[in-house]
């Protein structure tokens, strides 16, 4: 029996756990978002794609939910497929991820002591929630 793993801030699993979430692999998923990322005109994106807004929404926030999952159940796999797919993006488009700044991660921990959860932070500070795990992680190894 496999029980869901139940995280505050995180929605019901609902899409089966399938190779696709509305049409997007986890690879294109990372990608179109790298392309969103730079791009100038989001419209313009999405209708390159042959998606809306809404197709995307769902695709988005769903592989970050089954990423999430793993990562905080320990398995970082997905997490590190989609930052490697996004990055890989990135650099053909001649862009690059920026760092989460120490500012960024002290605004981070100023939410935590509130009570806000990570997606809460994640969406005030316009950042993935495994950013914040990583910079966590970062930060925390400085000392800092």
């Amino acid at each position: 029996m496999t029980h869901a793993l139940a995280l505050p801030g995180l929605p019901p699993e609902t899409d089966g756990g399938g190779d696709t979430i509305e049409g997007f692999s986890l690879d294109e998923a990372a990608r179109f978002a790298a392309q969103l990322a730079v791009a100038r005109l989001r419209a313009e994106a999405l209708a390159q794609r042959g998606v809306d807004e809404a197709t995307w929404a769902l695709a988005e926030v769903g592989w970050m939910t089954r990423i999430a999952r793993k990562a905080f159940a320990g398995d970082p796999s997905l997490m590190d497929a989609y930052r490697a797919a996004g990055d890989d993006e990135l650099a053909r488009l001649g862009a690059s991820r920026p760092v989460p700044s120490r500012a960024i991660w002290l605004r981070s921990e100023e939410l935590r002591a509130a009570g806000k959860t990570d997606g809460q932070i994640a969406r005030a500070l316009d950042l993935p929630v495994f950013d914040l795990a990583r910079m966590r992680l970062a930060h925390a190894s400085t000392g800092a």
